[in-house]
């Protein structure tokens, strides 16, 4: 079996020495730069505010896993609480491209086009809007692509059941989350299908 150079045989999961690592890493930082500087400062208005609010006042009903994990966002010592809120939906925003980029080298093997995916889903209008105020779906979206990242890497070496129980793990969490990611199941199960001889 041929070795692709920086990539490890069985699972396309970048070595330690790769430019994929450092191509990686870049896109973190660039990431969490622009979600950073263009992150809003204080209150919003509309589904924002409400989750704001409701952070505030720990009346939080819906989407239980953004509001227990933002909860500790609200403990930094940086910012007003409304700012704080808006800060955990940039660090799932910039946790979600970090996952497109693993689950695009996972089937590619190229960290260019790991870098595009990843750059493009960052700068891309409708995501940059939800990772820079308070907004479950950044978070909705680091679930479904770390899930997807795990179900790739189950389905190139079949013997790491963990990884399957990981993705299984993710996704269940961010159906909890979010009732969106229901939909993906299906293509799931297909995925998992096709990979079992």
């Amino acid at each position: 079996m041929r070795r692709t150079v920086g990539v490890s045989s069985d699972s396309r999961l970048p070595s330690s020495d790769s430019p994929a690592i450092h191509a990686m890493c870049g896109l973190l930082l660039a990431s969490a730069l622009v979600f950073g500087y263009t992150l809003a400062p204080t209150l919003l208005w509309g589904d924002d505010a409400m989750f704001q609010r409701a952070l505030a006042t720990g009346s939080l009903t819906s989407h239980p896993v953004w509001g227990a994990l933002a909860r500790g966002f609200a403990l930094l010592p940086c910012g007003d609480f409304a700012c704080r809120a808006n800060l955990a939906s940039a660090v799932y925003g910039v946790g979600a491209v970090g996952f497109l980029f693993l689950a695009t080298y996972a089937v590619s093997g190229s960290s260019r086009a790991a870098l595009g995916a990843g750059a493009v889903l960052g700068l891309s209008h409708t995501f940059w809007l939800q990772a820079v105020r308070a907004e479950v779906y950044t978070l909705h979206l680091l679930f479904f692509f770390g899930g997807l990242w795990a179900f790739l890497r189950w389905r190139q070496a079949i013997s790491k059941w963990f990884c399957l129980f990981l993705g299984l793990a993710f996704w269940l969490v961010g159906t909890v989350n979010h009732l969106l990611l229901a939909l993906a199941f299906p293509g799931t199960v297909w995925l998992l299908f096709c990979a079992v001889p």
